[in-house]
């Protein structure tokens, strides 16, 4: 089937440095790349992405996960500003991707504030000659926020009519929430 592809959802918690004991470690970009090529998809979809942050050590995460397995397409969906760098979400893509565009979450709907930054990352990729939208995003910890995100994100991927979408992210939901249904 041409569109039978393996893609990912990962938050990669960027890429987990600790603070707060003893001692210090540092952002262990290499044990998320070892994870990504052991599943080896076509995509991953990352979340909770630093790109040169004081909090990890200035390393482009994106950049330095794309080079440590393999995939030559990637790209960095900033989420907001962050400790001297950026924060956000990112892809990493085996096919070109096409149509890059990172969608801010609006900051307020319908008359409400929305305290979260959060994304949505979207692009076109082409398997075999046909067209797939690839969508990565991360929704507020706030139940009453995401609820509110949520439509925002189903209109823009709407706009992708006539190929198929695939949306993977950090939703902060468990299974039963309205939100995954």
């Amino acid at each position: 089937d041409v569109y039978k592809r393996q893609i990912m959802s990962y938050n990669i918690r960027h890429c987990a440095p600790y603070y707060g004991t003893s001692r210090t470690t540092v952002a262990n970009v290499s044990g998320i790349a070892e994870v990504i090529r052991e599943k080896q998809p076509d995509v991953a979809l990352l979340q909770e992405v630093d790109s040169c942050t004081k909090r990890s050590l200035g390393i482009n995460q994106i950049k330095e996960l794309a080079g440590l397995t393999g995939y030559p397409y990637y790209y960095f969906f900033k989420q907001k500003e962050y400790s001297g760098g950026a924060y956000g979400a990112g892809m990493l893509s085996r096919y070109e991707l096409k149509n890059i565009t990172n969608h801010p979450l609006p900051k307020e709907i319908e008359g409400q504030e929305i305290k979260g930054s959060n994304v949505l990352g979207t692009a076109k990729i082409t398997f075999n000659q046909k067209d797939i939208c690839v969508a990565v995003t991360h929704l507020s910890v706030k139940g009453h926020e995401r609820a509110r995100q949520f439509p925002f994100i189903l209109a823009e991927l709407d706009k992708f009519s006539g190929i198929p979408v695939i949306l993977g992210g950090d939703f902060n939901s468990k299974p039963d929430d309205a939100i995954i249904a």
